[in-house]
């Protein structure tokens, strides 16, 4: 029987500490100061503590139907339901700020995109976020286009490290535990296109 592994995103932040969302942010604020404290301070206004983000709803009723002969097969209707309050909170900060379409904002940037998380943090947590929260602010001239590519560009450096994203960028120690244990697996599946499992295996096949 063939086996086969899933990676997802955080792998290489494991085994190259530079990948650590701690560490990009702490590179876009030494690199981009001005930005990095102005997304900040106007994400602030959003933030508001609670105990529960989301929660499970579960209702009557079928959201769909199996059958095989005489069998069927039928599940509740599920969906997840974010904290009302904060909604209304985030909705009236929108609001405040003179933003158009503010239940739309809600719902693309902080349902869908997450930032709604971002408002438990005391400072805006990864680079995906610091992207997303400048775009959402680039509606009301916050922020000009220059000032996204910029982030986006000095993101990308930060992302790849430089270059150092590959097996020889990690302790040595480590190399030949990953390279034993991944060889057991027919196929390997990544989310991300990952220069650290390639060159892993290079080395692999170099020997």
């Amino acid at each position: 029987m063939k086996s086969a592994i899933l990676i997802g995103n955080g792998f290489t932040s494991q085994l190259i500490s530079n990948y650590s969302s701690f560490y990009m942010m702490s590179r876009i604020k030494d690199l981009l100061p001005e930005i990095h404290y102005l997304m900040n301070e106007l994400f602030d206004k959003f933030r508001k503590k609670i105990d529960v983000i989301e929660y499970t709803s579960i209702a009557a009723g079928v959201c769909g139907m199996m059958t095989c002969g005489q069998i069927s097969l039928y599940r509740p209707i599920t969906d997840i339901i974010f904290n009302e309050d904060l909604k209304k909170h985030i909705v009236s900060i929108l609001n405040n700020y003179g933003f158009k379409e503010c239940d739309k904002l809600y719902d693309d940037y902080f349902k869908d995109y997450g930032l709604i998380f971002e408002t438990q943090n005391e400072s805006i947590s990864n680079v995906e976020s610091a992207l997303k929260v400048v775009s959402l602010f680039m509606r009301i001239n916050k922020f000009s286009d220059d000032n996204y590519a910029e982030l986006k560009k000095q993101s990308d450096l930060i992302c790849y490290n430089n270059g150092c994203c590959e097996i020889e960028h990690i302790e040595k120690s480590n190399n030949r535990v990953l390279q034993s244990y991944f060889s057991q697996f027919d196929d390997i599946f990544t989310t991300n296109y990952d220069l650290l499992l390639d060159s892993m295996f290079f080395l692999v096949k170099k020997e």
